[in-house]
């Protein structure tokens, strides 16, 4: 992501009024843009992110969003791990709403979809989360002994 993308994803999730927004907010333009890496963990390929990231572009933010959440505000515990991925589905919803009018039956696909993506985050996501645990962990660790 460039500064630039950053920029407008940071726009456009103040303006969406997305749950965490005031947390991403306070990161620098680099640590955003650096957490930020697509719908789906790390560990999976680019192009399967990239996929996903165009048949799911109306989540986008919300990703983005728990991405810097698991990047930046993850202390390995179940508790923050839930509240990452209740955040996430909330802001999915939120993006469902503001793309689709009520009268529009996508949008209750897309609704829908939410549900499914905030539950296969918690079925599915605990080795992501620990994963960027790790990362940030050990990173800490390494400043410390410097």
């Amino acid at each position: 992501m460039t500064e630039t993308e950053a920029k407008k994803a940071l726009t456009e999730i103040w303006e969406a009024g997305l749950y965490g927004r005031d947390f991403v907010h306070r990161l620098t333009i680099e640590q955003f843009a650096s957490a930020c890496n697509g719908i789906g963990p790390a560990r999976w390929p680019a192009e399967r992110r990239a996929k996903l990231d165009k048949w799911l572009a109306v989540f986008r933010r919300a990703a983005d969003v728990h991405d810097c959440r698991f990047t930046y505000d993850n202390d390995g515990t179940r508790q923050s791990f839930d509240m990452a991925n209740d955040e996430l589905e909330k802001n999915c919803l939120i993006l469902a709403n503001l793309k689709y009018a009520w009268y529009n039956p996508v949008r209750y696909f897309a609704r829908h979809g939410a549900h499914l993506i905030g539950a296969a985050c918690r079925e599915f996501g605990w080795e992501a989360y620990d994963e960027a645990f790790g990362k940030t962990h050990n990173q800490e660790e390494m400043k410390c002994t410097e």
